[in-house]
């Protein structure tokens, strides 16, 4: 009865972001890798990718098991903990370089574009070997990859590295560097960042789908857009592209700056606040090189504050690794940073004196414009503009239940509601939402609460349907619970959903940072500390249990008084079909009864929208009868899913009357 995700939609419809991704379109099943350290003398290991995962064809396993990248790198003996690196295909191409081809290609041309990068290449006459460099015959087994000995090989491990930096003239450490970067004989041995592409991407952790940004030139607006799917969504041709076509739309394609000269609303580069994340990232949290920059070797080398470089300390003539240090690069950039407050483009783009826009932006004080031309806006007056300079009647304020936008000059014209500064706590726009987030507050705190009989009914015909004895020593309570509001033994119950959901969806990443967020969603987190990012901290997650044991969840939220949605629901595999969702549906239904709401939403999978329709009465919905119930509310939103919809019906005088005795 769960709502299954289309994995074979998903896996097209998105830029696989991590190996596990990649490997999920199925475009490369069945394929053979090698693990390998090009210019090493590592015995190569073998495997076959197999679903997620890697047939690994080491002694231990010896091709009988099947293990995650991660795993299939340890198996070969290898600490570089960057498996995409070094497992290559036959064509010579690393996991590495199919992603990178992935990321640059448009989403239409995805497909095509993976499956250039993992299937044959042009021969070559001269053909040399990943690991030695030596020359390979056309007619060995590992074409473009290792010449036979190097296959053959059982050396242990590699030579060791020495730990102790070495200097080299330049032209030596240019030919050095050339030679990491060549990805034609077999990649790097290591790191080495040229480029702040990584850490210019920090930004799209940071700013929300919908933040306006624009390009601006000696104080000229150029071209505007806002962020959408970590691009930028631009106004002027009305598409999602990268930041530098996104420059070049702008006529200014051969500054070749994108990040320096797109602004947010209130005066920020992208670049500035770049750097402010990574400032506040610990070394722990961001990847940094293994290669020292200078010299182009390994050993005891340390990072910058602020980029990936890393570096020896007698190569930049330090006597040992300092607590904080930044490299030439950085500290021209950090003394740029400081003149911004008198950079006419950030002025121009709305920077104001006295006023911490890094600050505005992590606490999404800033504009974020609807991602729909009929949605957004002022819930009010419908107009998108607004003031984040000053408090005035153009300020925008956000309802905590309903999440809705209203600017303070229209709440006090047409709905008397004056306002003389934002409030500290949480704000409500009406009684209804205020109503609502307490009558919520006091299901939560009622605690689990004894399924009712009908309930119980449902589990009992599933059971016997399938000839099982169901267990009536055990009580089967249903809670409703609240991340940021839960006792210690809540949490507990909360951590035990997330597997459940993980059974029966994929991991949810963000492309970037690679976190996971349906453990954010079921415990209702909002954005990390000094990290601006998705908050589910209106999320709310009602279980079942058995005894103690959780054996289905909801995911659930509710926007005010009219709308609410149910983004996943799962059910522990080994008790599916036997009528346990069906029974906590029953009770996310009575509450909605109860808080009086009109409409109730969740997005469906092509493939599950039968189930939800012919056995929860969902049906389809036209997408302005959709928008017209939302009236400005923003759903969550998977790929590959359609919208079913549910008129809520209003209680009777008796269930009015149950609700209470409840």
């Amino acid at each position: 009865m769960e709502m299954k995700m289309s994995k074979k939609v998903a896996c097209v419809t998105k830029h696989p972001g991590n190996i596990r991704e990649l490997l999920n379109t199925g475009l490369l099943e069945g394929m053979p890798v090698m693990y390998i350290i090009p210019h090493s003398k590592k015995a190569v290991l073998k495997g076959v990718i197999t679903g997620c995962n890697i047939r690994c064809f080491c002694p231990s396993c010896n091709g009988f098991k099947a293990v995650s990248a991660y795993y299939f790198e340890q198996h070969a003996g290898s600490t570089k903990k960057h498996p995409a690196d070094y497992i290559y295909l036959g064509n010579g191409n690393s996991l590495r370089d199919v992603l990178r081809a992935s990321e640059r290609s448009p989403l239409e041309a995805l497909e095509k574009t993976i499956r250039s990068s993992i299937g044959p290449v042009a021969k070559r006459n001269h053909i040399n070997c990943l690991n030695c460099n030596e020359d390979v015959l056309p007619s060995s087994p590992t074409e473009h990859v290792l010449c036979c000995h190097c296959l053959e090989s059982k050396q242990p491990q590699d030579p060791p590295t020495p730990s102790y930096p070495c200097k080299s003239n330049s032209s030596s450490k240019e030919a050095l560097l050339k030679k990491i970067s060549s990805s034609k004989k077999g990649g790097s041995a290591g790191k080495v960042t040229n480029k702040d592409n990584g850490l210019h991407k920090l930004v799209f952790n940071v700013l929300l789908d919908g933040t306006e940004v624009a390009y601006y030139v000696d104080g000229q607006r150029k071209v505007d857009g806002y962020i959408k799917d970590q691009r930028i969504y631009c106004n002027h041709c009305n598409r999602v592209v990268s930041p530098s076509a996104f420059e070049a739309h702008a006529g200014e394609g051969s500054r070749r700056k994108p990040y320096d000269n797109i602004f947010t609303s209130n005066g920020v580069s992208l670049h500035e606040l770049a750097m402010k994340i990574s400032k506040d990232m610990g070394r722990s949290e961001r990847e940094t090189d293994d290669l020292c920059r200078e010299c182009g070797h390994g050993g005891d080398i340390f990072p910058c504050k602020i980029c990936p470089r890393s570096f020896h300390p007698a190569c930049v003539g330090l006597p040992e690794a300092p607590l904080e240090w930044y490299c030439d690069n950085c500290k021209n950039l950090v003394q740029k940073e400081k003149a911004l407050a008198e950079n006419k483009n950030a002025k121009a783009a709305g920077r104001q004196a006295g006023v911490d826009s890094i600050e505005q932006i992590m606490k999404r004080a800033i504009r974020i414009v609807p991602l729909s031309d009929d949605l957004g806006g002022c819930a009010l007056c419908k107009k998108k503009d607004f003031n984040n300079a000053v408090f005035d009647e153009r300020t925008v304020i956000l309802c905590d239940q309903c999440e809705k936008e209203y600017h303070v000059g229209c709440l006090q014209s047409q709905w008397q509601v004056e306002l003389q500064e934002l409030p500290e706590g949480e704000w409500f726009c009406c009684d209804s939402c205020s109503g609502t987030r307490s009558s919520l507050e006091k299901i939560i705190s009622d605690g689990a609460q004894l399924l009712a009989e009908p309930d119980l009914e449902i589990i009992r015909k599933k059971h016997e349907a399938k000839d099982l004895c169901m267990d009536t020593s055990t009580d089967l309570k249903w809670q409703l619970l609240c991340g940021k509001r839960a006792t210690e033994d809540g949490r507990i119950l909360l951590s035990a959903a997330v597997p459940i959901f993980h059974q029966s969806f994929d991991p949810i990443i963000e492309v970037h940072t690679k976190r996971d967020l349906i453990p954010e969603m079921v415990h209702g987190r909002g954005p990390k500390d000094g990290m601006s990012g998705q908050d589910y901290s209106g999320m709310y997650c009602a279980l079942l249990t058995v005894g103690s044991t959780v054996v289905s969840a909801a995911l659930l939220r509710v926007m005010g008084g009219d709308v609410a949605e149910l983004p996943l629901v799962a059910t522990s595999r080994d008790v599916q079909g036997l009528g346990y969702f069906q029974a906590l549906f029953s009770c996310i239904e009575r509450v909605l009864i109860s808080l009086k709401i009109k409409h109730f939403v969740l997005p469906a999978a092509h493939e599950a929208e039968g189930i939800w329709m012919k056995k929860f009465g969902f049906s389809r919905i036209p997408p302005e009868e959709l928008e017209a119930h939302l009236n400005g509310v923003h759903l969550t939103i998977f790929q590959g899913t359609s919208y079913l919809y549910k008129a809520v019906p209003l209680p009777s005088s008796k269930e009015e009357e149950s609700l209470v005795s409840e």
